[in-house]
């Protein structure tokens, strides 16, 4: 299969909502494993960061979310280095509170199975008060 072929399968699988099961699933998954790894924890939520050009960090705080598929860094020094390897001197990190129901972990990073707005000083999809 075609390399564009599967990005774009991909992205339509991604579109959609995670199932409510998963979403409980991925919650009790991931705060144990932020646990187990030192990484901060508030109840549902993990503290992570982000790391991107100043062009894009200004766009996050101006819509107030993350697309599908971004990317979080589980320490500062991570996200710094994917941010500064990719964007330069013109790069920022911020730490965010992400709800652990659409995130993966992938090593250091975790990554969001949809879309993330900013309610309430944390990211969350967007059905959730």
């Amino acid at each position: 299969m075609k390399f564009d072929t599967v990005c774009e399968q991909y992205m339509s699988e991604a579109k959609a909502r995670v199932p409510d099961d998963v979403r409980k699933t991925n919650v009790e998954k991931n705060i144990k494993l932020a646990k187990e790894r030192g990484i901060r924890t508030d109840g549902e939520y993990i503290f992570l960061f982000h790391g991107t050009s100043n062009a894009n960090m200004k766009k996050i705080h101006k819509s107030g979310k993350f697309r599908n598929g971004a990317w979080f860094g589980a320490d500062l020094e991570t996200a710094q280095l994917y941010a500064s390897r990719n964007h330069g001197e013109k790069s920022s990190v911020d730490s965010v509170l992400v709800w652990a129901g659409v995130i993966n972990s992938s090593g250091d990073y975790w990554v969001s199975n949809e879309e993330l707005f900013f309610k309430n000083s944390r990211y969350m999809p967007k059905d959730m008060n």
